[in-house]
């Protein structure tokens, strides 16, 4: 988090991050577990590359509306 919010770095996905983690798994419909899951998202978050913290940003957000 550090890195996202006071450093500004655009490339940082937080994978441990428990709501980053829920928002991709309700959009993406991921169904996998533990070691498998973790690879999944990255997977997913691949094209993401160079701006995974924005799309991060947008990710808390659409969880936060619900």
């Amino acid at each position: 988090m550090i890195l996202m919010f006071s450093l500004n770095r655009p490339d940082v996905f937080p994978v441990d991050d428990l709501v980053i983690r829920n928002a991709m798994i309700k959009l993406y419909g991921v169904t996998s577990e533990k070691r498998q899951l973790i690879r999944d998202l990255e997977e997913i978050a691949e094209p993401w590359s160079r701006y995974r913290s924005y799309a991060c940003y947008s990710l808390w957000s659409w969880f936060d509306k619900g």
